[in-house]
Formats: C-alpha cells, structure tokens, sequence
C-alpha cells in the first residue's frame, strides 16, 4: 500500500508528496504543490485545472483524532471552495484503499472529468 504517510517525496521545500501524487503531476504535465493562497494543491494543470489525489492518508487527521469527521468535512468544502473561487476548477482523484491505477485508468478517468468539468466547477472520481 502507498500512502502519503509512507513514502513521501519533498517539493517546493513545503509539503509531503505521495509518490502517485507526482506520478500524476508528471503524466499530466502539472505542477506539483503549488501554492493557492494559503493553499498548496496537489497538482495544478492547465486551464486552471486542479487534480487532488485523496488516497488512503488524505483522512489521516480523522484516524489519529486531531479532527472530527464533520470538521474534516467542514475545513475540505471551505477549502474546494476558496480555490474555485480564485477562478480553478477540481478533480478529485479518489483511492481510500490505495489501489495501484494504471496511466490508462487516470487518462480515462480525466477525460470523464474534464466533460464534466464543462458544467461543474468541481467533480470526484472514485477509484474504489
């Protein structure tokens, strides 16, 4: 299983990358990390596009009790919306139990998203 948690790559000298955080940042050609007001997102590509990679440890605060699962909610809605309303659009990678995805299964899952993006500011694809 990868996990943020366990095997990590530093970028921009800020945060912890998962390594399919960059894998992805790579095949999309996006930037990894990068700052959004307060904010570092995963991957931002272009047309404003950002791709959040929500894998196994994306709930970790929740699991050692530093945040309750309504504040958890809570603080990932604020901050979806602070990044639209800086003028992007989100992907959400979901992948709760870390599944290996392979570049065929995201290049199809972003061309879904992006159709879907047409209308939405903001969409969720589920990898499990």
């Amino acid at each position: 299983i990868l996990s943020k948690c366990s095997i990590t790559r530093f970028q921009n000298g800020t945060c912890i990358v998962s390594n399919e955080q960059y894998r992805i940042s790579k095949m999309f050609n996006g930037i990894v990390n990068y700052p959004i007001g307060r904010y570092n997102v995963d991957v931002l590509l272009d047309n404003n596009i950002v791709l959040e990679y929500d894998g196994g440890a994306h709930d970790i605060d929740i699991k050692h009790k530093h945040l309750t699962y309504d504040e958890f909610i809570e603080r990932e809605k604020y901050r979806a919306q602070y990044i639209i309303d800086k003028g992007y659009k989100l992907i959400h990678f979901i992948n709760k139990k870390d599944r290996h995805i392979s570049n065929d299964e995201y290049f199809e899952a972003f061309n879904i998203c992006c159709n879907q993006l047409k209308n939405n500011t903001e969409v969720f694809y589920d990898y499990n």
